[in-house]
């Protein structure tokens, strides 16, 4: 286990939760070049370039609530022009955090105020999972350059089939 006094932690790092003073703490994060090539593969990317988090871990009774914020560089494809290019995910999040594992029940009521509550396992966090999560639920699924413009056609009434081209040749094609 690293010291929690440590500046920069790459994602890979994990912490008990019982070590959270009462008063919280701030972590800083950098990804190393392992954890962004895992990122890239995990979410289908060319290459996640870089990646920084800062969080606050706060305890509230048995439940640690883990607010922050993180950047990435990271290339994808576009889908109107299939060229890659550099895109910046960033976002703030909230999180619950508990090591008590929810009660399963058949029926589960669903209330739109409350905050769902991830279960870390024997109480360790981890954050390259968490982390990860909130940037792939920031990227976007359907990327593109800004200087690309989407155009809508209509579609032809027709529908196409293999010798649709061989009909517009015959068309501008007079008879002998």
């Amino acid at each position: 286990m690293e010291k929690l006094t440590e500046s920069k932690k790459d994602l890979s790092f994990t912490l008990d939760m019982r070590k959270i003073p009462a008063a919280g703490i701030d972590l800083s994060f950098s990804a190393a070049h392992e954890t962004l090539h895992y990122l890239a593969t995990r979410f289908d990317v060319p290459a996640v370039k870089n990646y920084q988090a800062h969080v606050h871990l706060e305890r509230k009774g048995k439940i640690i609530q883990m607010s922050g914020s993180f950047s990435a560089l990271v290339e994808q494809e576009c889908v109107v022009t299939l060229e890659v290019f550099e895109n910046t995910v960033s976002s703030d999040f909230l999180l619950l955090l508990s090591d008590e594992k929810p009660l399963e029940t058949k029926e589960e009521k669903i209330n739109l105020t409350d905050e769902p509550i991830e279960y870390c396992p024997h109480g360790i966090i981890p954050f390259r999972d968490l982390l990860g999560e909130q940037f792939g639920l920031n990227l976007d699924p359907f990327p593109r350059q800004t200087n690309q413009p989407f155009e809508y056609r209509e579609a032809d009434n027709e529908p196409q089939n293999p010798f649709s081209v061989l009909k517009e040749l015959t068309k501008n094609k007079k008879s002998v």
